[in-house]
């Protein structure tokens, strides 16, 4: 891995170390910011993310309505994806990039429709 990340031509490719975070030594503390460790604390899925985004008001993005927090899905971006049933990658709502809460709320659609296994639903690029 080292060094394939180091002298690798990987140029506009994804080089993913899987448990990453761990091996390099970090954690959940440097690896995000305390006000997304909040609304995350307790979700084992961007389906239980969206989960929550919901209860906390249908007119209001604000993820965790208890945390105090910003309001998170106006302040940050990421692409919810997913992986469909022929193995591809899959963007929900993929031209609405700045809109997090939409695309959180689809998300949670697809998976109550059944149109997406929600164990294959995660955030990429997460800014």
């Amino acid at each position: 891995f080292l060094k394939e990340l180091l002298v690798g031509d990987h140029v506009e490719d994804f080089v993913i170390l899987p448990n990453g975070v761990q091996l390099l030594g970090l954690g959940w503390e440097e690896a995000l910011p305390p006000d997304l460790r909040a609304a995350f604390l307790g979700c084992r899925s961007v389906a239980q993310v969206a989960q929550r985004k919901r209860r906390s008001g249908a007119t209001s993005p604000t993820m965790a309505p208890t945390s105090g927090r910003p309001e998170l899905v106006e302040k940050y971006r990421a692409d919810v994806q997913f992986v469909d049933a022929r193995r591809q990658q899959r963007s929900v709502l993929r031209k609405l990039k700045h809109e997090l809460g939409l695309r959180l709320d689809e998300a949670l659609r697809m998976v109550e429709a059944g149109e997406v296994d929600p164990a294959s639903l995660y955030l990429a690029e997460l800014r």
